[in-house]
């Protein structure tokens, strides 16, 4: 297990502060939830939001200066599945199982990026499609093959 620290930068804010926990074995995490063996359905979302942060979490260790990963939920619920904070940089990084988006799968993203314009310029949504989009103005969505391919 690896327990993810929520993203506040002001004690004041009306954010959801409590830690989130994930499966660093997403393979026993899938055996123990009855998944199917791979390749013969779709990887449910919140299976797919573990392999990404066991990829990040690897990632981190060989970067310098190491990054921290944060997730980032207000109360009225609001999401972002991954923040990564490299020194002021802010990178929001949202993940959907579908392989065909909306304009409100950015809603997270927006709603972080509106809140931190100074040190987020924009945003990351991985999903299980085949295309590069720009989905807003300033939410790219990156197939995960892609990153991970």
């Amino acid at each position: 297990m690896s327990r993810l620290a929520a993203f506040a930068t002001s004690r004041t804010k009306r954010l959801v502060k409590s830690p989130k926990l994930h499966w660093t074995d997403t393979g026993l995490a899938a055996h123990l939830a009855g998944l199917p063996a791979a390749g013969e359905e779709d990887v449910p979302g919140a299976l797919l939001e573990n392999v990404v942060l066991v990829q990040i979490l690897g990632w981190r260790e060989t970067a310098v200066p190491r990054p921290e990963v944060h997730y980032w939920r207000t109360q009225s619920g609001a999401e972002v599945d991954f923040v990564i904070e490299s020194g002021r940089r802010l990178l929001p990084i949202e993940v959907k199982a579908a392989r065909r988006l909306r304009l409100a799968d950015a809603k997270g993203i927006e709603a972080f990026l509106e809140d931190n314009p100074k040190r987020a310029p924009f945003g990351i949504l991985l999903y299980g499609g085949r295309e590069v989009l720009v989905l807003t103005e300033k939410t790219l969505a990156v197939p995960l093959d892609r990153v991970w391919g």
